[in-house]
């Protein structure tokens, strides 16, 4: 029975990897689930992780959505922490490990609504603008038809409302 939810959860976090939204990130919670211990589950994310990025990053380069410039900055100190970490597992508990990873999910969830709440206003206001630009370009469209039309094609458009 867990072979079939290790599919079901490889499917899950592949989509969500492939998307670039941390399929990993997933991952973790769900192989939880069965009753894994934490330092398998880490090492199981990372081997399943690996796979993912190669056919994602070929799709998405193949896509022209990756741009290599500056990576090398991301990538070198990322090698050597994740190193590190991996070396650090082996000296820390489960339990820890569970606690540093919920909250982590639980920063990044906080960080993620002040994101959308900071859209959606910004978003109220950019509407708001283009309203009021649109009515602005409406109404000065009007007049300037009004000053520019021959008095029987308004009245034919109704475009002169003072007959």
């Amino acid at each position: 029975m867990n072979e079939i939810w290790l599919i079901v959860f490889g499917v899950i976090s592949g989509v969500l990897g492939g998307m670039g939204m941390g399929g990993g990130t997933l991952l973790i919670p769900l192989l939880l689930f069965l009753d894994i211990q934490q330092q398998t589950i880490q090492a199981i994310n990372l081997i399943s992780f690996l796979p993912m990025a190669i056919g994602a990053l070929i799709l998405h380069f193949k896509n022209g959505l990756v741009t290599a410039k500056n990576t090398g900055w991301i990538i070198v100190p990322a090698v050597v922490s994740a190193i590190i970490g991996a070396f650090l597992t082996k000296f820390v508990s489960g339990e820890v490990l569970k606690f540093s990873f919920g909250i982590l999910l639980l920063g990044l969830g906080i960080w993620q609504l002040i994101i959308s709440i900071r859209a959606f206003f910004k978003d109220k206001k950019t509407d708001k603008t283009l309203n009021s630009q649109k009515q602005f370009v409406f109404e000065n469209t009007k007049d300037f038809c009004k000053l520019h039309t021959p008095k029987k094609l308004m009245q034919k458009n109704n475009l002169d409302k003072n007959k």
